[in-house]
């Protein structure tokens, strides 16, 4: 495995861990207020469509032919440049959710 698929395989299994940790919380989360609650439930999709993106894309080169133009689209810099935001996004929630709750405990 080369570095850009090794970062790559990072990326997406940080990505996944994150976002599965933060839409198991947004998806548990209770308010009274209504409005908290449908924006912990759009949090929540949000971070379920996270995580299914880094599965499909690091799932999907193993399912993929050795087509050349699949290798092109596929290529390890171009979905490790295209995982960033989600990679910064769910990095950036699953710290406000895990101060949060040390917030909470403390």
């Amino acid at each position: 495995m080369g570095t850009w698929e090794l970062a790559l395989a990072s990326q997406q299994g940080l990505t996944a861990l994150c976002s599965g940790f933060n839409a198991f919380y947004f998806l548990a989360y209770r308010s009274t207020h209504g409005r908290r609650r449908w924006g912990a439930m759009c949090l929540a999709l949000v971070n379920l469509a996270f995580l299914i993106q880094s599965l499909y894309l690091g799932i999907l080169p193993a399912m993929v032919g050795g087509d050349e133009a699949s290798a092109v689209v596929m290529s390890p810099r171009l979905r490790l440049t295209s995982g960033t935001l989600p990679l910064v996004a769910s990095l950036m929630m699953a710290t406000f959710v895990v101060l949060k709750l040390k917030a909470k405990r403390g």
